[in-house]
Order: C-alpha cells, then structure tokens, then sequence
C-alpha cells in the first residue's frame, strides 16, 4: 500500500519486520530523509570522541519498591515475544551471545500514574545512549506552534495551485469561514516496544529484577534510538491515512500519541474510518484513550 502510495519510507514495514541495530555497536538505520540530520538542524557534526564501554548499573528505589508490578508487566510482555525470562545470569549471557561480564542491564525506575505502573529503562547511566547519540545522524522532530500555521498555509497554496491548473478534482478542499474543527487523540499502547532488536546487541537493555535476568527483544522507551524507530514508523502510518483520507486536515505524533484535526462536518465517518484503519494494520490502540472532542477556532482565524 505504501508503494502503491509512492511513499518516501515504503521499505520501512521490511525493515522493521525483520528487526534493526539498537546503535551502540553500529550505527541506528538511517531514514530516507523522513528525520533532519544534526547538522541540518543545528549545525552538529556526527561525535568521533572516544566513549566508556557501556556498563551495568543497579535499579532506582521505585523500581525496587514495584518489582512485583514490573515481573508482572514482564510476563504479559514475554507472551508477546517481547522478552525473555526469568533467567539466570548465565541463561542470560547465552541467549545474547556474550559472557557474563558483557550484560550491561540498565537501571529501572517506575512511574505510579494511577490506573498502571509505568516502567521506565534508563539507557544513559549505563553509557549505551552515550554510544547511539554518537551514532546517530538523525535526530527526531515534534510538530509545533508553528508547523502548525506553515502547514495550514502551504495546504492553501496547495489547493490554490490545483485551481490554477483546473485539475478535475481536488484531493483537499480549503474549509469554509464557518467550519469548526475538531480533535481526534488515539494512544498507542507499548508503542516503542513494537520494534523488533537485532539479538547481537540484546545485552545492552537487559533488565535485572533480584536474582531474575530479563531480556529486551525490542525498543525501550528510555534508549536513545526507540522514537528515531518508533518516530519513523508513526510518521508512515500517518502518510498512509493521508493517502486514503485525503480529506483529513491535519495529523500528529507526539511520543506514543495521535492526534488529528478535523472538520465538525466530517468527524463523524472520519474518526470511525482513522480508526478502523489503524486496527485493521493491527496498531495496538487504548480505547480509555480515545477522545475526540470540539476545537474552538474556526479556519477565520488563520488569516487574522
């Protein structure tokens, strides 16, 4: 569908199928110019200074505090193929082809946010996002203020270019002074632990509960590469519904959130078909999450 799309990122859904670098040992996967480079943004050239071998480092106090509710969020992970474990040390090192020396397991910390205990991985204590920020190329965007008013204006001109040409169709139409939007907010569930890791650099986000090894197979928030991956992924599937919903206004990713903006008159069908779609491709959604609700600007105030 992406091909068919002529999508700049086609080859992403391959790619992510058959898992990518975590970038402490090589470098991360570079986009086809979906994200800006260091140096396009701030003029930084690609670090070539010499780094501390990642190491190990024991669990925050919260983590310790909520071991039970961490194992728990281990074993619903481990029947989804997101980890293995409980293992021994030794168990451990051989699963990630190393001695036991090499595991490098991160500090954990976990986050009461009322309805769940939300577990974080600290990839910087160790020194592995020391190693992939040095890697690394790209760096990874969020939409602003304004993006937001550049994106209204250069659909404007788009569809004003589409007239001057007299096309018999218009994918997007410029709304009407009266039109009234409204906001659409999906949230992905376990969004950057939906990217599969190479197993030779598995040992650089192992986990260590009490006498327990836990091993990471995918992205975890909190390593350096797990929104360039998960980023790159969202920014595709927003292209896609582009493609296939034309009439959408506007469409956003911040972190594991989506957000679109759309018109009163469409919402309706729109957020049935945005969301249908993204279950159909089998995006993991929260449905406690979900929330739509009325944006009070009209397009009037654009040109003010």
């Amino acid at each position: 569908m992406a091909e068919m799309a002529n999508d700049p990122d086609s080859e992403c859904f391959e790619i992510l199928k058959n898992g990518v670098p975590l970038g402490v040992k090589e470098p991360p996967l570079k986009s086809p110019g979906i994200w800006p480079t260091k140096e396009e943004l701030k003029g930084e050239s690609p670090s070539d200074g010499a780094l501390e071998d990642s190491k190990g480092r024991g669990n925050y106090t919260s983590a310790e505090l909520h071991a039970e509710d961490i194992r728990k969020t281990f074993l619903e992970e481990r029947d989804m193929d997101m980890v293995v474990g409980p293992l021994t040390a030794q168990q451990a090192a051989e699963v990630c082809g190393c001695g036991i020396p090499e595991l490098c397991p991160g500090p954990m910390a976990a986050i009461d946010e009322g309805d769940k205990i939300r577990t974080i991985y600290d990839g910087s204590w160790g020194g592995a996002n020391a190693h992939i920020q040095a890697n690394t190329e790209e760096r990874t965007t969020a939409p602003t203020v304004m993006d937001c008013l550049h994106g209204i204006h250069w659909l404007q001109a788009s569809q004003q270019e589409a007239g001057r040409k007299k096309l018999p169709y218009a994918h997007w139409d410029w709304p009407k002074q009266d039109d009234q939007w409204m906001l659409l907010k999906a949230d992905v569930t376990k969004a950057h632990r939906r990217v599969k890791i190479q197993s030779p650099e598995w040992r650089y986000q192992v986990a260590k509960l009490g006498d327990e090894w836990w091993i990471n197979k995918v992205g975890a928030y909190g390593m350096a590469s797990a929104q360039l991956y998960w980023g790159r992924l969202a920014s595709a599937l927003l292209r896609l519904l582009y493609h296939v919903y034309p009439m959408v206004d506007w469409g956003f990713v911040f972190v594991d959130d989506f957000c679109w903006l759309l018109r009163k008159s469409l919402a309706g069908p729109l957020t049935g078909a945005i969301l249908l779609f993204l279950v159909a491709f089998g995006c993991p959604l929260s449905w406690k999450k979900t929330a739509i609700g009325l944006y009070f600007l009209t397009p009037g105030w654009v040109s003010s």
